[in-house]
Parts: C-alpha cells; structure tokens; sequence
C-alpha cells in the first residue's frame, strides 16, 4: 500500500493541475460570428512557416500583413512571430474545428516556405525568383506555381505538395506516405529520392536521376535525354508515363 500512495498523490496533483490551467486534449471549437481582422507586421521577412490547420494563402504585396478571417473565438488563437527572418503562424492551443483563414502578404520573394501540422498554404501568384525552398510534413498541403532556376522540396509524413511552372534545377525528396505532384512542373536537370511508401511525379526534359526504396513509386513524363534509375532492393518502382 505504502508503495502505491505516492504515484497515488502525483496523479491526484497531475489531475489537478490539468484542470487548473484549462488544457484540452480535444482542443477548441470554433464558436461565434465569422469575422475578418488585419494585423500589421511591422519586420521583414522572407520565410514562412505555418503549423496548427490554419489555411493560408499568399499574396505579392507592397506591405506585410496578415489578414485573419476566422470565428469569432478562433482569432485571439492566432499565434504569429518573426524571428531571424523567419514569419511562423500557429495557434496558441490546440484547435479542433472552425474557420481559421489567413491572407499573408509579404513584400520579399520567399526563400522558404513550410507547412506543418495539417496547415495548407496556397497562392495564386508565380513565383518568379532564382531559387525557392519548399517544405511540407505532418500531413500539411502546399500549392505553388513556379517560375525559378533552383526548386528544393522535401516532404514527408503523409504530406502533399503539388507545383506547376517551371524549374531549370530541381531536388525532391519524399519520404512516409506523402507525395510530390510535379508533372506539371517543367524541369531540365533533375534529382529526386522517395522512400517509405512515398511516391513522386515529375516532368522532366534532359537529364533525370531517380531512386527509390521501400514500396515507394517515381512517375516521370516528358522525354528526358538520359535517366539514372535506381530501384532498391527493398521494393519500389520508377516508370516513364505519356503526356
């Protein structure tokens, strides 16, 4: 008995501070009005990352700003900080449902951008700059048009990301049952690893190396000038798809 009490009166203390401080493993319904709120960012930034199932989408602009539209109780959630050149966006708890939309505009060409958590960031315009970095994990959703000399993309986790445009270089890598879709994303010179039941669809035009392990799958379209496919032992399968 006496070995029992003290793990007795921790989980009597863990309890209690549980309900002290309000935390809820299902997390926070969105409740009240729809309504539209600006907040000003007053530092520059040139990446981005966005975490906690809030929508985003960018938009080219002559100022920082975020545009929140989101129910009512779901604004004062919002969690948003610049640091080292960085933007993040999450929530400050754990949210469960509701409405949480975000308008960003930025004034700098984004050097990275990186979704999380369930988060989608989408935008309408090309992203006309020499070189990107695109990130995507935790069954998160990325959008983008392209128009770049250099792409980066990772993604992993059950993520997705999907490109069009072009890239003279591009480097993927997906891994954990996530995907990138590129084969509408023009490419010349192109490197791309997925692993772990990931797969990858890509466009490419003059020089393509592939490989894969682990039940995952490269799909490649256009008519490259030579192809480097590796296929591991573990399982996998690169194969050339028509327009």
């Amino acid at each position: 008995m006496k070995s029992k009490l003290p793990k007795l009166i921790m989980l009597v203390v863990f309890t209690s501070l549980l309900f002290a401080c309000n935390v809820d493993f299902v997390g926070i319904k969105g409740k009240g009005e729809i309504i539209t709120k600006d907040i000003t960012l007053d530092q520059h930034f040139s990446e981005i990352k966005t975490e906690s199932g809030w929508r985003v989408k960018l938009v080219k602009s002559s100022e920082n700003k975020i545009t929140i539209r989101a129910h009512e109780n779901l604004i004062e959630q919002l969690d948003n900080k610049i640091d080292d050149n960085r933007l993040t966006i999450g929530s400050k708890n754990n949210i469960q449902s509701g409405t949480r939309e975000i308008t960003l505009y930025y004034t700098e060409d984004l050097q990275l951008i990186k979704s999380s958590s369930g988060s989608t960031i989408s935008s309408e315009d090309i992203f006309n700059q020499k070189e990107i970095k695109i990130e995507a994990s935790s069954g998160s959703l990325v959008k983008l048009n392209l128009k770049v000399k250099q792409a980066t993309v990772d993604v992993s986790s059950g993520a997705n990301i999907k490109l069009k445009g072009t890239s003279i270089y591009f480097e993927g890598e997906a891994s954990s049952g996530s995907r990138i879709y590129a084969e509408n994303l023009k490419t010349k010179e192109c490197k791309v690893k997925a692993s772990s039941g990931a797969g990858i669809d890509i466009y490419n035009e003059d020089y393509l190396e592939a490989s894969v392990s682990s039940g995952a799958t490269i799909d490649y379209y256009g008519n490259p000038k030579k192809v480097s496919a590796n296929e591991s032992n573990s399982g996998g399968r690169i194969k050339h798809q028509e327009n």
